[in-house]
């Protein structure tokens, strides 16, 4: 019958190898992908000396290698609920859902062999299937637990792009309303790091990143939109792309905008409100009842009890 520990050693030698592996294979493939980048920037080099037009440029990197470069990989899972959570949460980099997906499938591993190893030294004797249902219910856990993290983290920071959002339209409505253009006003709120919106601040820093190689400001806010997943961001998107479409004054319907999220959460609040009241009352029934009842019948109850006694 094979050895338990020479199998546990095994498994552990087995994962640590396939780790090594893993690690060599994308410290290759960084070095193939920087490689090919700098390959298509040398071939792009010249046609900006020459004074081509950013958005050509922009097409033809996107047309080349180099948008392999950066999109190939995140292509493959941007259909994927991961690939949406890891843009939600702020993980941006091609090789992020690689990782994520690596991590997913190392951790289950990791937690199996430490597990095995602790049980077979602390409890030698433990039933073989209590074993191996522990090292199922690890393995599940260890497989669960990052989905569970991204999710947390991308809820969380919904949560604050969404807390930001009505500062930001207030401030852009602001900025149109004493003469700035909507690039400039996008421009401005970049550098605003420290008033109140530090998250919308650097989308913003990376959306001007791709407005500057050419890409359409409406097309590269409807891609932040996209990545944010908030749906009052959206709303915003759509309103100034109906703007740059048809023309007209942007800062009297940004103070709309303004006005109807300030109703929207107003209504959110009460709402809120409402259910911690239904809450309270079920925890005052809980909680108070009994200490009320003890109060006012509990006197009634101990005369009885020594009446009773009494008689008898």
């Amino acid at each position: 019958m094979l050895n338990l520990h020479a199998l546990l050693t095994a498994l552990a030698v087995a994962s640590i190898a396939l780790a090594v592996l893993l690690g060599v294979f994308f410290w290759a493939y960084r070095l193939v992908m920087i490689a090919r980048a700098r390959s298509a920037m040398d071939r792009v080099a010249p046609k900006l000396e020459a004074g081509s037009e950013p958005s050509e440029v922009a097409a033809q990197m996107e047309r080349g290698p180099l948008a392999n470069v950066r999109w190939d990989l995140l292509d493959r899972w941007r259909s994927g609920e991961d690939a949406r959570l890891l843009l939600r949460a702020g993980y941006r980099r091609p090789a992020a859902p690689s990782i994520f997906n690596t991590i997913r499938f190392l951790l289950p591993v990791v937690l199996v062999v430490v597990t095995g190893m602790t049980e077979h030294l602390l409890a030698p004797h433990m039933l073989k299937l209590t074993f191996w249902m522990s090292l199922l219910a690890v393995a599940i856990v260890g497989y669960l637990l990052p989905k569970f993290i991204l999710e947390s983290k991308a809820k969380s920071r919904g949560d604050a792009v969404n807390a930001e959002i009505p500062f930001f339209v207030d401030m852009l409505a602001l900025l149109q309303g004493v003469g700035l253009s909507l690039e400039q006003s996008l421009a401005s709120l970049a550098q605003t790091s420290e008033a109140g919106i530090p998250l919308l601040a650097g989308e913003m820093r990376e959306m001007g990143k791709h407005i500057a190689i050419g890409r359409p400001r409406v097309e590269a806010m409807q891609k932040l939109a996209e990545q944010l997943g908030d749906p009052d961001f959206e709303e915003l998107v759509n309103m100034l792309r109906q703007i740059e479409r048809f023309g007209g004054d942007v800062a009297q319907p940004l103070r709309d905008f303004a006005g109807r999220l300030q109703e929207k959460r107003q209504m959110a609040l009460r709402e809120r409100v409402g259910k911690l009241n239904v809450k309270m009352t079920a925890v005052m029934t809980l909680t108070m009842l009994p200490a009320l009842l003890l109060i006012t019948a509990g006197p009634a109850v101990l005369a009885l009890l020594r009446f009773f006694d009494k008689m008898g």
